[in-house]
């Protein structure tokens, strides 16, 4: 099963960057930071301080930290922040649809599914990227209400079919189709060939959504 992206292993380029990016100066930088003991409110434990913290806070001053080059910190940041899935939320919540709703809950759980994949979410940091601005500017949007339920639909339901006839590789295809073409709707550009397949718009650029 893949993801927006694609890879096969741990790629040292993206671990570095990952840290750069998200991890260093807080406490999820640190080599004692355990994301294995953890609370039901997302703390996890610090042994230098014996005491429970979120990955986010800012480190200490003794600090100790890991090395990107021998810790997989794509892998690391989405152990601490992987269950998010912003542009399916942004949808339900604008159209009002409980998060109960198995059309949320099955894609949201084909979603993690991919991301724990161990081949493909080394590079699955930059959908957090993307994925959050594009949910951003959907909730912005003066015609979000209508996109949503195009989006519903034409692209959700037809996903959860997809899911429910354990076609769950067509259903990830379709999704990244999705998301491509919100892509292009919000950025009105097409430079994203470092993640994804950029011709595929070139057929599609006007009647994006």
């Amino acid at each position: 099963m893949g993801w927006l992206f694609s890879s096969s292993s741990f790629n040292t380029a993206k671990s570095m960057e990952c840290f750069n990016e998200k991890l260093v100066g807080y406490c999820a930088s640190c080599d004692k930071y355990n994301l294995k003991q953890s609370l039901s409110n997302n703390k996890r434990h610090c042994a230098r301080i014996n005491a429970y913290l979120r990955w986010n806070e800012p480190a200490c001053s003794r600090v100790s930290e890991i090395d990107p080059e021998r810790v997989d910190c794509v892998a690391r940041y989405y152990d601490l922040t992987g269950r998010r899935y912003f542009i399916l939320t942004a949808i339900f919540e604008i159209l009002g649809i409980p998060f109960e709703n198995r059309l949320y809950t099955e894609i949201a759980a084909m979603i993690q599914s991919s991301r724990e994949d161990m081949t493909t979410r080394v590079d699955a940091i930059e959908y957090d990227i993307v994925g959050m601005d594009i949910a951003n500017c959907l909730r912005n949007d003066a015609d979000k209400t209508q996109i949503c339920a195009d989006l519903l639909n034409d692209d959700i339901v037809k996903i959860y079919c997809l899911i429910e006839t354990n076609k769950t590789d067509e259903a990830m295809i379709m999704y990244r189709e999705m998301v491509k073409k919100l892509y292009v709707r919000y950025r009105q550009k097409d430079d994203y060939a470092e993640l994804i397949d950029t011709k595929t718009f070139e057929n599609n650029k006007i009647k994006t959504l």
